[in-house]
């Protein structure tokens, strides 16, 4: 359905008017035309419109204020750390030449620990 349709037909005015809800507080852009001339309608349809029509132009109502109170910028992402150490250098050798010291000690341990046989 097209803007120029919209809200023109009195048989479908409550269609419509879930439809201008629904397009609003799933954040849909519409054009400035009709967002301009929403409230105009939504006034004459609270004025001279049956208790539905007035129920549905509340809700549009309370869903263009929802939008306008809404921030326009998403919140930041959760941080999440891992606890992981990054060495700047680069160098990957150190820890393998670190991790190969430890064995040599704790084999050379265990060699001198052993009886004679």
């Amino acid at each position: 359905m097209t803007e120029t349709t919209l809200l023109t037909d009195p048989a479908h005015t409550r269609g419509d008017l879930r439809q201008m809800e629904s397009a609003i507080r799933k954040g849909w852009a519409l054009s400035d035309r009709l967002l301009e001339n929403l409230p105009k309608v939504l006034v004459e349809v609270v004025a001279k419109g049956s208790m539905r029509e007035k129920i549905a132009a509340a809700r549009v109502l309370v869903a263009m204020k929802e939008s306008n109170d809404r921030p326009t910028t998403p919140a930041p992402a959760p941080v999440v750390n891992v606890g992981v150490q990054v060495n700047g250098s680069g160098n990957t050798d150190a820890g393998r030449t670190l991790a190969s010291a430890i064995a040599e000690r704790i084999r050379a341990n265990r060699i001198s620990q052993q009886p004679a046989g």
